[in-house]
């Protein structure tokens, strides 16, 4: 599996970074050069100036760890379960009520579905 398909979309990456997510990830975006991973041989750090604009490019674990495993659909409601799965156009990550669905999220992979999750819950103040 080719690395882009693996990590978020540079335009998610993009959103998460102005959202504050972590930018220490395994893989990055650079403008103009695609996905690159990190060499653990060699310290790298994402370059934060402007000359490279690297953004983070987090796999769908790398997300998960950052997500718990229940949240609030808002600062009222009692915390319920994040779901995630997979259907035949997407991947899905849902907060759930029993079989109901509160909030849902879909992306064409697990890390974009994981990141709408992520942005959601961070634009609430709820992580």
């Amino acid at each position: 599996m080719k690395p882009e398909q693996k990590c978020v979309s540079l335009e998610t990456a993009k959103r998460l970074k102005e959202a504050g997510f972590p930018q220490d990830t395994e893989r990055w975006w650079r403008d103009g050069a695609g996905v690159q991973l990190r060499n653990h041989n060699y310290p790298q750090e994402i370059d934060t100036s402007d000359y490279y604009q690297d953004y983070a490019a987090p796999d769908s674990q790398e997300i998960g760890e950052l997500l718990p495993p229940k949240a609030k659909p808002d600062a009222d409601s009692n915390s319920l379960p994040i779901e995630y799965w997979k259907d035949e156009e997407s991947c899905v990550v849902a907060i759930m009520h029993y079989d109901s669905i509160i909030e849902m999220w879909r992306g064409k992979n697990e890390a974009e579905a994981r990141a709408a999750c992520w942005l959601f819950l961070k634009e609430k103040g709820l992580i």
